[in-house]
C-alpha cells in the first residue's frame, strides 16, 4: 500500500526534479566546527489534490531552511563547447533557486511530485563535539511522516580561508534591477546586503569600480555609470577625491572582505580602447572613442593610478589590492595588449597585476604578473612552473571534464574545484558572474527568474549565483552553496596538512592513495550506467574528516 506522505533525506549534491525517482538516501555525516553543512529533505504526497504542509526540524544547531525552486533553462550548454557530463542538455525547468522559508506552517505539496527543502546548518565554533540528532517531522491534514538525520561534530575548527576568491560584483545591476538611483542611500543599502551574502560564501576579494568596469559591454555602448573616484579637470591636469571609494572599501571590510580587485584599466578582449571615465560634471574623459595608447589617456590614467596608489598606501590597503589591464586577451590581440600594458608599466611597477587568460605567452613575456588561467588551460601554466597562479572558468569551460557551475551540470562537478585548488596550491579563483542581471554585452535588463542564460547567450547559471530578493537581499542558489562546500573541502585539507605535520606533497599522495584516484583539473567523478553519483565526492570528504579525527 502506497503511503500518502513520504519523507527522506538526501545529500546537497543531488539535483532533485519533480519526477526524480530512486533518490539516494543520505542520513548521516560528519562536520567540523565553524563549517556550513547542507542536506535536502524530499517530500512526496500521493493525495488527489494539493495540500498544505507543516514542517518541523528539531535540533540544537542553528540552521536555515529553504524551498528548492525550479528555474527555466533555455540554453543548457553550448553544443560545441560541452562534453557528456551534464544532467541534460535539453531545455526545461531545473532546480536551482533557494527561497527562504518564512513560515514553516504554510508550505504546499502538489500531488505525485517531489517537493524539496534545503537545510543549511551553520555549525558554531563552540558546538558540542559528538553526535547531534536532527528530528524532522512533516504533517498534512491527513498524513504524517518522520525521519532522523545524524550529524557528528568533529572536535576541530575549520580554519580561515586562505584562497583569494572573487566573483564579479556588479553594482550597476543592483541599481538597474531595483530601480534606484546609482549611489543613492537605497543603492548603498542594497550593496551592503549583497556584500553580506557575498562574504558569507567565501568572497574575500571584490571587484571595485574605481570607474565603470569595461566588462561585457557592446562596442560603442556603455553600462550605467558607477564610478568611485571623483575626478576634477583643472587647467594643469586633474585632481582626485576618494571619498566614495573609502565608503565602498570600508563597507566591504566591515563584512569581512579583505582584498580589492580594481576595475580594468582598458577595454575587454584586446585592450584597444579605454573604459568609460567621467569627471565630476559628468563629462566623458575616456571611453570607446579614445585609444588605449593615446596621449590623452596617458595624461589621465597615469596620474589617476599614481594618486590612487598613494591613497591605498596611506590607508594600509595597497598590499591587498590587485590591478587589471584587460580581461581575457588572446593570442590574436597580444600586440594591442602589449601597447596598453606599456602605457601603465612604470606606474604599476610595484603593484600586483592580474588578468584572466588562456595563453602562457602573456606570462612568459612578463605582461601579466599574476595569470588567472582558464581551468581548461591551467595545466599549461602548471607545467611551466607559473607562480603565483590563479584559475577561473566561465561560459567556455564546459567540456573536457573541467569543473564548472552551469545549472544543467551535476553539483559534484561544481564542488570538486576545491580538491583541484588544493592539489596544485593555487592562490586564487575568479568567476565573472555573482549578480550579472543584464543580457549579453549589457544591452538590456533581464528578469533573472525567467532568463538564466543572459538572453540565450551563456549557459544557464553562468551569469549569476544569487537571485534578487524582493526585500533587497539576495537569495542563494544551489550552485553558490555547493561551490562554497568545495572551498570548505579546501580548508579542511589545509587543516589536515597542519595537524598531521605532513608536507603538502605527502598529504596529496596519501589522499589520492586512499581514494584510489589521481586528482587533476580534468578529473571527473566516475560515472556508472550514465548516472552521476555524488558518492565519489562524499566519500572523499568523509575520508578527509576521518583523517582529521585520527590526528586530533
Amino acid at each position: 500500500m502506497t503511503e500518502l506522505l513520504t519523507l527522506h533525506t538526501t545529500s546537497a549534491l543531488e539535483k532533485i526534479f519533480p519526477n526524480t525517482e530512486n533518490i539516494p538516501e543520505f542520513s548521516s555525516f560528519s562536520v567540523l566546527k565553524g563549517e556550513k553543512f547542507s542536506f535536502q529533505i524530499v517530500l512526496k504526497y500521493t493525495g488527489e489534490m494539493f495540500t498544505e504542509l507543516k514542517i518541523n526540524t528539531e535540533t540544537d544547531l542553528p540552521y536555515n531552511l529553504y524551498v528548492v525552486r525550479d528555474v527555466p533553462v533555455e540554453l543548457a550548454a553550448h553544443l560545441n563547447r560541452s562534453d557528456d557530463r551534464y544532467i541534460s542538455k535539453n531545455p526545461g525547468l531545473y532546480p536551482d533557486l533557494l527561497e527562504p522559508v518564512t513560515d514553516k506552517t504554510k508550505l504546499r505539496l502538489l500531488p505525485n511530485q517531489n517537493r524539496v527543502l534545503w537545510v543549511e546548518f551553520d555549525i558554531p565554533e563552540n558546538a558540542n563535539k559528538g553526535s547531534h540528532t536532527i528530528n524532522i517531522t512533516a504533517e498534512t491534514a491527513d498524513a504524517k511522516a518522520e525521519t532522523v538525520f545524524m550529524l557528528d561534530v568533529i572536535n576541530a575548527k575549520l580554519p580561515e580561508q586562505k584562497l583569494l576568491y572573487t566573483q564579479w560584483f556588479h553594482c550597476d545591476c543592483l541599481s538597474s534591477y531595483y530601480h534606484v538611483e546609482p549611489m543613492s542611500e537605497a543603492h548603498w543599502s542594497l550593496i551592503e546586503n549583497y556584500m553580506e551574502n557575498y562574504a558569507a560564501y567565501g568572497g574575500n576579494m571584490i571587484l571595485t569600480p574605481i570607474f565603470t568596469p569595461a566588462l561585457d559591454t557592446e562596442i560603442g555602448a556603455e553600462r550605467p555609470t558607477f564610478q568611485l573616484i571623483d575626478i576634477h579637470r583643472e587647467e594643469t591636469g586633474y585632481s582626485f577625491k576618494f571619498d566614495k571609494l573609502e565608503r565602498f572599501m570600508a563597507l566591504a571590510e566591515s563584512k569581512g572582505i579583505t582584498h580589492f580587485e580594481l576595475a580594468h584599466l582598458f577595454t575587454q578582449w584586446g585592450a584597444e580602447c579605454t573604459p568609460k571615465i567621467i569627471d565630476d560634471e559628468g563629462n566623458k574623459l575616456a571611453g570607446w572613442f579614445l585609444k588605449a595608447d593615446s596621449e590623452e589617456y596617458k595624461a589621465l590614467i597615469i596620474p589617476l593610478v599614481a594618486e590612487l596608489k598613494k591613497y591605498l598606501k596611506n590607508t594600509g590597503r595597497f598590499d591587498n589590492c590587485f590591478f587589471h589591464i584587460s580581461d581575457e586577451p588572446c593570442d590574436d590581440n597580444i600586440e594591442s595588449y602589449r601597447k596598453a600594458a606599456a602605457v601603465v608599466k612604470d606606474v604599476l611597477a610595484d603593484c600586483k597585476v592580474m588578468d584572466a587568460l588562456s595563453e602562457t605567452k602573456f606570462w612568459e613575456e612578463g605582461l601579466v604578473k599574476i595569470p588567472v588561467a582558464a581551468n581548461n588551460a591551467v595545466d599549461n601554466f602548471i607545467e611551466k612552473g607559473t607562480d603565483p597562479l590563479w584559475t577561473y572558468y566561465c561560459c567556455a569551460q564546459g567540456r573536457d571534464g573541467v569543473s564548472n557551475r552551469f545549472i544543467a551540470m551535476p553539483s559534484v562537478r561544481n564542488r570538486l574545484i576545491g580538491l583541484q585548488l588544493y592539489k596544485y596550491a593555487l592562490q586564487g579563483f575568479l568567476h565573472w558572474g555573482y549578480n550579472f542581471y543584464y543580457s549579453e554585452h549589457s544591452v538590456r535588463m533581464i528578469n533573472p527568474f525567467l532568463t538564466t542564460d543572459t538572453d540565450s547567450s551563456f549557459p544557464a547559471g553562468d551569469p549569476f549565483s544569487v537571485y534578487p530578493g524582493a526585500d533587497g537581499r539576495p537569495m542563494p542558489s544551489i550552485r553558490q552553496l555547493v561551490f562554497f562546500d568545495g572551498l570548505q573541502d579546501l580548508r579542511a585539507l589545509e587543516l589536515l596538512e597542519t595537524i598531521s605535520g605532513k608536507s603538502h606533497e605527502e598529504l596529496v599522495c596519501e589522499l589520492e592513495n586512499r581514494i584510489g584516484e589521481s586528482i587533476s583539473f580534468k578529473n571527473f567523478p566516475q560515472e556508472k550506467d550514465n548516472v552521476f553519483s555524488s558518492e565519489w565526492m562524499l566519500n572523499i570528504r568523509k575520508t578527509i574528516n576521518e583523517m582529521i579525527a585520527e590526528y586530533r
